[in-house]
């Protein structure tokens, strides 16, 4: 018990006192992985992750067989049809024999599904089943990546009608090739050469892998509603790739030894175990989705990401900073401040940012432009720091003071309030976006 309690306390806290500036190459790698698993595993410990799992299960539920059947009219269309069938029973592997089973129901259904019987109503009802699956799945990448506007609906008809239509064309039809070159009469004659059979057979094994990582990092890269740097959507699907081919053996090792499912659920052992790879698919795919956020943003790998967490202090620091960032442009007619210029210049994480900027807008000092940039929402000469600090400061306040306040505490710091006052004097943010010194309390100076 006394390890585990020195491990917990060694990743909780020993971890992050390290100075990993101060280490060699190997050491700072070292340090700067155990600080990424800390936080992927408290990120899926706090159960984000599981919830935006279990949401996108439930949407595949109701999805995949429309989805399967647009993919296989799609196909159809192309001459490639044929490799739904592997490609379908390579996924469900893991289940073993059960995983067949459902590869027949899955394809009946398919199969099943005809144009002219479904009509044009029928059709826009497939077509938006298919789509509300693509949304999802966005609407899961953009909470990862703290990305709160989500694409407008021209953005969504063209883009997930791309993705719909074109990207099982793409994908099947590289299948497709692959396996032709790979049972072409040369590679057959060269594969029988003992060295060069060894490398294809290898080859042959890490085929999977590679499309599995391609997949990925298609997705990481285009799916969040904003910029992805490649090297973060190859970080995450090297990660996810790798994590799901390895874990649909381990899967399928735990439906070989779990014979209790059927003997307890008998004929619904079956969908249990579907739902359960699903699961755990979808919950590889949303972590590999915080790998590529985190290697994107490694300002962010820290113990705490929430505003919550942070001092009084610096949240007052964070607001007045912002507010005299944002008043400076609008003084100099530069281009309002997104909020991409605000973390970069602060140094701060998206989430916190946009937290402070929801804050001064409540507190009606910012507004939002059509441009999704931020404007003082009045002049800079009639914005008092004083009373800047002291809105600022009773912000979050407001929905938890009861009435009956005790009058000595309410006149201590009504004192304070009166002091900080007197001290700034009628110091605007005006002066400081100006850089004016007021010559009552000399150079202005915030540091915490």
């Amino acid at each position: 018990m006394k390890l585990i309690a020195n491990i917990r306390a060694f990743f909780q806290d020993g971890l992050w006192r390290l100075d990993a500036r101060s280490l060699d190459r190997p050491g700072r790698f070292a340090i700067r992985g155990l600080r990424m698993i800390y936080v992927l595993f408290r990120d899926l410990v706090n159960g984000e992750l599981n919830l935006h799992a279990m949401s996108l299960v439930y949407t595949t539920l109701l999805s995949l067989v429309p989805f399967l059947a647009v993919t296989f009219f799609v196909l159809k269309a192309f001459g490639v049809h044929n490799l739904l069938e592997p490609t379908l029973a390579n996924f469900l592997t893991p289940l073993g024999e059960k995983g067949i089973e459902i590869k027949i129901q899955i394809l009946q259904f398919v199969q099943n599904m005809k144009v002219g019987v479904l009509g044009s109503v029928g059709m826009i009802f497939l077509l938006f089943t298919v789509v509300s699956l693509v949304q999802k799945i966005e609407y899961s990448v953009n909470a990862i990546w703290c990305v709160e506007k989500h694409r407008n609906f021209t953005q969504r008809f063209n883009e997930y009608l791309s993705v719909i239509l074109v990207g099982p064309v793409l994908v099947f039809s590289a299948v497709g090739i692959t396996a032709s070159l790979m049972n072409s009469a040369v590679m057959l004659r060269m594969q029988e050469i003992e060295v060069v059979g060894i490398v294809f057979a290898l080859a042959g094994k890490m085929v999977p892998y590679f499309f599995a990582i391609g997949a990925f990092t298609f997705v990481y890269k285009f799916m969040p509603h904003t910029y992805v740097k490649i090297s973060a959507a190859v970080a995450g699907g090297v990660v996810a790739g790798i994590v799901w081919n390895t874990s649909g053996y381990g899967f399928a090792y735990f439906v070989l030894v779990s014979t209790n499912y059927t003997a307890v659920y008998s004929g619904f052992a079956i969908m249990i175990l579907f739902i359960i790879w699903v699961y755990l698919s979808w919950l590889v795919f949303l972590l590999g989705t915080q790998i590529a956020f985190y290697v994107q943003r490694p300002d962010l790998v820290r113990k705490d990401r929430d505003i919550r967490t942070i001092s009084n202090r610096y949240k007052e620091y964070l607001c007045l900073s912002l507010m005299k960032q944002i008043g400076q442009r609008y003084n100099d007619g530069c281009p309002p401040a997104r909020v991409v210029d605000l973390e970069r210049e602060n140094r701060e994480s998206k989430e916190t940012v946009l937290q402070v900027l929801r804050i001064l807008m409540g507190l009606g000092l910012l507004r939002k432009t059509d441009e999704e940039a931020y404007v003082p929402a009045k002049p800079l000469q009639n914005m008092l720091i004083s009373d800047l600090l002291s809105a600022i400061r009773g912000a979050e306040d407001r929905d938890f003071v009861s009435q009956a306040l005790d009058p000595d505490i309410v006149a201590i710091l009504d004192r304070s309030h009166r002091a900080i006052e007197g001290e700034l004097g009628g110091l605007t943010l005006q002066q400081i976006v100006s850089r004016r010194e007021n010559p009552k309390i000399g150079p202005i100076s915030l540091e915490i």
